[in-house]
């Protein structure tokens, strides 16, 4: 089933319900001819999950640096699912390199028992060679692309630095 199917289904739900935000699940596909991200975005996605085939889309990939959309990167599940057999070529670890708004995420935990997010961020760090600085710039964006209110985003934030402060400086 195509994004694209969907359309009257979403503008009906945004219209009945002002401020809706919407994320929509695509790309998660290694067949050529998947530009299901190109139909997410014109269907208003705020948030993109998975993403994993926007290195197949350079324009789609301008657009999406340009306009600050994330992706919901699941590492371990493109893994499992057979789309990326190597976690050290998987393309998030450029998408983050080239200024892609990536969020980390775990997907479909009744699916991937035992699997939780603390193991997609270990994959992240030790195949994508990730530093402190990058984990600081995944963690920041999980909070400033979420959907929370500006004010709860602000309070979020506050308390997420002021961990992160005390980590880095071996007090937390």
């Amino acid at each position: 089933v195509r994004l694209s199917e969907f359309g009257t289904v979403l503008s009906e739900a945004r219209a009945a319900n002002p401020g809706l935000h919407l994320t929509l699940h695509s790309g998660e596909s290694l067949l050529e001819d998947n530009d299901e991200i190109r139909s997410a975005l014109e269907l208003g996605a705020e948030r993109i999950g998975h993403g994993y085939n926007l290195y197949r889309h350079e324009d789609i990939k301008a657009r999406v640096i340009r306009e600050g959309i994330p992706l919901e990167v699941c590492p371990l599940s493109n893994y499992y699912l057979g789309y990326c057999e190597d976690l050290t070529r998987h393309p998030a670890r450029e998408y983050i390199r080239d200024g892609v708004s990536v969020v980390l995420a775990d997907d479909d935990p009744a699916y991937f028992e035992g699997n939780n997010f603390v193991d997609d961020i270990f994959a992240a760090v030790v195949y994508w060679d990730l530093g402190l600085s990058d984990l600081e710039k995944l963690f920041r964006c999980s909070i400033e692309k979420s959907f929370l209110p500006d004010h709860l985003k602000e309070a979020h934030l506050a308390e997420w630095s002021s961990r992160w402060e005390a980590f880095l400086a071996g007090t937390y």
